[in-house]
């Protein structure tokens, strides 16, 4: 049997029945679900001033946010996509340009969202490592707790 039968099985029956299971999980991962390549991604932003540079694939370039809690990101992948971890990278131009306390949060619809981890942000990059693999088509990245200086998000990529 090939491999995404068996991440198929793994995530959607044996997995949710341990650890319970959300509306959002109730669509069968498939070769469809890989994570869909980054041109096909758009990210919007109420609180931060050029959204999209956080998903362009350049360093560079940087989403940059206040310093306040709920300055969010949104990220549209563009169809539904399984993954299990979460990398910001802030960039390195700034030692304080990071939150202290960072939640990810995951949608089908882009109107119901589940959090899904809490973490504490690190300086140059953030990392959110999921024990259960998780299918969503949206991406939400909100503040919790601010950090002294701007919010400065160069590069978002999942796995």
């Amino acid at each position: 049997m090939n491999r995404w039968y068996w991440h198929a099985i793994l995530t959607c029956i044996v997995l949710p029945a341990a650890a319970g299971c959300d509306e959002d999980m109730a669509v069968r991962p498939s070769r469809e679900s890989a994570i869909s390549p980054k041109v096909q991604w758009r990210a919007t932003s109420v609180t931060m001033a050029e959204p999209e540079a956080a998903v362009d694939g350049r360093m560079q370039t940087a989403a940059i946010g206040p310093a306040a809690p709920k300055a969010e990101l949104l990220i549209d992948l563009g169809k539904p996509c399984v993954f299990n971890r979460v990398t910001i990278d802030h960039g390195t131009n700034d030692d304080e340009a990071y939150p202290r306390q960072l939640a990810l949060q995951t949608s089908m619809d882009g109107r119901t969202f589940y959090t899904r981890k809490v973490v504490l942000g690190t300086r140059w990059r953030t990392n959110f490592s999921l024990i259960t693999p998780t299918l969503a088509r949206y991406v939400r990245l909100e503040v919790k707790k601010a950090g002294t200086g701007s919010w400065r998000v160069a590069e978002v990529t999942l796995q």
